[in-house]
């Protein structure tokens, strides 16, 4: 019997300068989902790489600004399907993070010597489900933001985070919350109700202003957000920097975006937000920090097959690795008998030109077998230019069909499609 061999096809490394493309995170397992992260950017210089892998949070040290990151080291357990963190460094030099916990509690614990040690967890008094954003208020005051039922509540602690209080309503109506300090007496909150709202503080976070629309979300599709997803940061000059991502169902892809835009003027106007992705496909759950002017941001994004976790700066970092995006894979017929010729068909989008895609089938015990894939019109690809891309396989008989198929676009990166199982008591297919 012929073994089947799974072809796998890697794209070659290539070489740019520090983060002058958005790269993947080297240390997480390729094998495993990692869908949150985080960077902190330590007193001495060292940037801190938090990660969740599965149900676990690890962290990584760079010393050189994030071109290269030593030791993966294990953090906390964490929920599987529910593990938000959300971390500060705070002017003194503490390094404080809070995430949901394996026993379903968000927990806190720093560190004073740049996170070579860490306190013991402790739990809050108030148990934090969605949306965790840790600020700075002064120099001993910090808030964690959270969504309470829609609405927008916090907890404080006046010692630097070691104990915390009771949870207080804070805004009514809004979610998903960033909040900046303009200096001792002035704050500011951006969050998400309708569109991205903003209120002001002008006494030190006492009372607040009403909430005024600053970015208008177009109605193209629908948006939400997943994560602490919405943050803003001060930058040296007072430049504030706010990051978003929008979710979208575009001709049958869930698709996702991260956006940012700039206020030059404390708040009052923005730019007009601005792609910083160009993978079509899913990109989650941006965080992003202050690193000596620049602004790091890390996501989560589907491409390359698995959800993983990547990290550029804005501004500066192309979005170079963005592969073409396989889905929607059908058999027609659905359930074919032996002996009846099958078309395969499936979607593929890329940002760039889609170069190639090709289709790897065994029928039977036979020899893997390949052929183009065409979106031309005529093999059974419904019409010429519309990304549905087909082939016909003429008569399969006998037991199965095993096959995978492969795109490749003009930048020659290159994807193939995951693994899944269709089966019926005459015919299988199995789908890579």
């Amino acid at each position: 019997m012929n073994k089947f061999v799974l072809i796998v096809i890697l794209t070659s490394n290539l070489i740019f300068a520090q983060l002058d493309v958005i790269q993947r995170f080297p240390l997480q397992d390729s094998t495993k989902t990692v869908n949150r992260s985080l960077i902190l950017n330590a007193k001495n210089g060292n940037l801190l790489y938090f990660f969740i892998e599965h149900d676990s949070i690890f962290y990584s040290r760079s010393y050189d600004k994030g071109s290269s990151w030593n030791d993966k080291i294990f953090f906390a357990k964490t929920k599987k399907y529910w593990n938000e963190m959300s971390g500060i460094v705070a002017q003194s030099g503490r390094i404080i993070l809070s995430y949901f916990s394996s026993d379903d509690f968000t927990k806190l614990s720093y560190s004073d010597d740049n996170g070579l040690s860490w306190s013991e967890s402790n739990q809050f008094s108030t148990n934090i489900f969605r949306l965790p954003s840790l600020s700075q208020l002064n120099d001993t005051t910090f808030w964690n933001l959270f969504t309470d039922n829609g609405d927008l509540s916090y907890i404080e602690s006046t010692n630097s985070g070691k104990t915390w209080g009771a949870k207080k309503l804070l805004l009514k109506n809004v979610t998903n919350a960033s909040l900046v300090s303009l200096n001792d007496s002035v704050k500011i909150i951006v969050s998400y109700s309708g569109n991205l709202v903003k209120n002001t503080s002008y006494d030190g976070g006492k009372t607040w202003s009403d909430s005024i629309s600053i970015i208008a979300l177009p109605n193209y599709g629908f948006y939400t957000f997943y994560g602490n997803s919405l943050n803003l940061v001060k930058q040296n000059d007072s430049t504030l920097v706010l990051t978003f991502h929008r979710e979208y169902e575009d001709d049958g892809i869930l698709r996702s975006d991260i956006l940012f835009s700039k206020s030059l003027d404390k708040g009052e106007t923005w730019s007009e937000p601005k792609e910083l992705n160009r993978y079509i496909g899913l990109n989650l759950n941006p965080q992003i920090t202050l690193v000596d002017n620049d602004i790091y941001f890390t996501f989560t994004s589907d491409r390359y097959e698995r959800t993983q976790v990547w990290y550029g700066i804005v501004g500066k970092s192309l979005d170079a690795n963005s592969p073409p995006n396989i889905y929607n894979i059908s058999t027609d017929p659905k359930i074919p008998l032996a002996g009846n010729d099958v078309t395969i068909k499936s979607k593929v989008i890329d940002n760039k030109l889609v170069a190639q895609v090709k289709l790897y089938y065994q029928i039977d015990d036979e020899e893997l077998q390949t052929i183009e894939m065409f979106d031309d019109g005529i093999h059974n690809d419904d019409k010429a230019n519309d990304y549905i891309f087909a082939n016909t396989i003429p008569k399969t008989i006998k037991d199965k069909i095993i096959f995978f198929i492969t795109a490749i676009d003009t930048n020659k990166l290159f994807v193939q499609s995951q693994l899944d199982t269709i089966k019926n008591n005459l015919f299988d297919i199995y789908v890579f």
